[in-house]
């Protein structure tokens, strides 16, 4: 049997993507708000229920997904929790009040917890962790690359047909992309086509915990006290708003006060994700920028970080644009 070159680029891209599935799914509300909105009279108020619904769920869910995908294998989960999400999605357009959308969105969310742990997952199996950083943007581009496509691929199902059109089609993205993980991912351990030069690579440049099948079972105590799980724990829950922000409510500030068509949101609300897309990719080569100077593995990725997280202060500058075509002076 032939062997694939750079099998590991393979699996990488595999996963980034069923993020890009994940995150158009995630972000099609956002750009069906406005409309849903308007022909189902749901209040600014009953849709930050619906979207908390669905933050809440992804929150809860991500501990259990990861327990999840460590205990019924990565392959078989994320196949799973992949259909959910897709039948979730497809859900939505089955109601027309908050209650039933707040509903699939916490259903939608708990099961889309996983494609982080399942991407990290895949970026410790198959990547020695010099690599590590660089595979880990490359699967997150799926995040910024998802949402970039929804804007476009929403907004004309919309105006093809209807919003309740538009989360079937991406509903049904998500059941495709199950079956297509489910047959094309493989762990390093039953990859045949994987050579023996790139096994040793792989192997020979993981920390020793990632080397044997052998497995300590960790407690939550244990977990609980570690530093890197609060710094970590602590910079998403500052930052994870922005994102938020950005994917549920800014489509609906650019109707409300900015008085965006539905066809100018398919234009421009994407581009925030497209530079999404270059920072995910950016970060990893700049973290080995550093590396590669003598910086060490950890201090690398706190200097990429930090960096990262004064970018996204600018943020706040959207609600000072009064002219959205135009910069501001």
């Amino acid at each position: 049997m032939n062997k694939i070159k750079n099998y590991r680029w393979h699996m990488i891209a595999l996963v980034c993507f069923i993020t890009v599935i994940n995150y158009l799914d995630r972000t099609a509300l956002g750009i069906a708000a406005p409309t849903i909105m308007e022909t189902t009279g749901i209040t600014k108020e009953q849709y930050s229920w619906i979207v908390s619904a669905f933050q809440l769920a992804y929150t809860l869910g991500q501990p259990v997904m990861g327990f999840f995908i460590d205990t019924v294998g990565l392959k078989l989960s994320f196949a799973i929790c992949a259909a959910i999400w897709g039948l979730a999605t497809m859900g939505h357009a089955l109601t027309g009040t908050w209650s039933g959308l707040a509903f699939m969105r916490a259903l939608m969310g708990f099961s889309e917890a996983s494609a982080i742990p399942a991407g990290v997952k895949t970026a410790s199996t198959w990547f020695p962790a010099k690599e590590r950083g660089v595979a880990t943007g490359v699967f997150n581009m799926g995040t910024s690359l998802g949402a970039m496509l929804a804007p476009p691929l929403i907004a004309w199902c919309i105006m093809f047909h209807s919003w309740q059109f538009a989360f079937i089609v991406s509903g049904s993205l998500a059941l495709l992309a199950a079956l297509f993980w489910f047959f094309c991912y493989k762990d390093p351990k039953d990859a045949k086509r994987l050579s023996d030069e790139e096994r040793h690579y792989i192997e020979s440049g993981q920390e020793q915990h990632l080397k044997t099948d052998k497995k300590e079972k960790t407690s939550i105590k244990h977990i609980l006290s570690q530093r890197n799980f609060w710094g970590i724990g602590i910079a998403r829950f500052l930052a994870d708003p922005a994102w938020g922000t950005i994917n549920f409510w800014v489509p609906i500030f650019f109707v409300e006060t900015l008085h965006f068509s539905l066809k100018e949101i398919a234009m421009f609300v994407w581009l925030p994700f497209m530079l999404g897309d270059l920072g995910c990719l950016a970060s990893g080569f700049v973290a080995k920028f550093f590396h590669d100077r003598g910086v060490s593995l950890i201090n690398s990725r706190r200097i990429t970080f930090t960096i990262a997280a004064v970018i996204m202060m600018t943020i706040g500058l959207v609600s000072i644009v009064e002219n959205p075509t135009l910069p501001y002076y």
